[in-house]
């Protein structure tokens, strides 16, 4: 709910909505990957070989009013990177079908049907994850 936690105690992951498991969400500290500091927390949406993490940051954003020469509205918005995380690194990933199916290699048809049978959408996080998580029941 765009709330802020401050912990005095050093953590390595949050959960919340324990008992409404579709709303489940996980926030595992920056060990995930090196490209992070222990400090940030990224949103984890499954486990495997191949995991989808989410990082967001806010930042204040300055725009000007035609004909002025100053910054006039200032406002603060949320910015959203996603990241697979593999061996303990971060690779920047597009949330779409191709990025799926470059995954999948040789398994890319076994993954296009399985994504229609579920009417998955991979541009959704959840949707994208769930896929993730086929790909990683596959054998190699």
């Amino acid at each position: 709910n765009n709330q802020s936690f401050e912990f005095i105690d050093h953590i390595d992951y949050i959960e919340t909505d324990f008992d409404q498991p579709k709303q489940r969400k996980m926030f595992m500290n920056g060990f995930i990957s090196n490209q992070f500091s222990p400090k940030t927390f990224v949103q984890v949406f499954n486990e495997g070989k191949y995991v989808l993490i989410k990082y967001s940051r806010k930042i204040l954003v300055a725009t000007k009013t035609y004909g002025s020469g100053n910054n006039d509205n200032k406002s603060i918005e949320l910015q959203s990177f996603y990241f697979l995380a593999n061996n303990m690194t971060a690779t920047p990933v597009k949330l779409s079908k191709s990025a799926l199916e470059e995954l999948a290699g040789s398994k890319k048809n076994e993954l296009v049907a399985y994504l229609n049978s579920k009417d998955l959408n991979p541009k959704k996080e959840s949707d994208f994850a769930q896929a993730l998580d086929y790909l990683n029941g596959l054998p190699n």
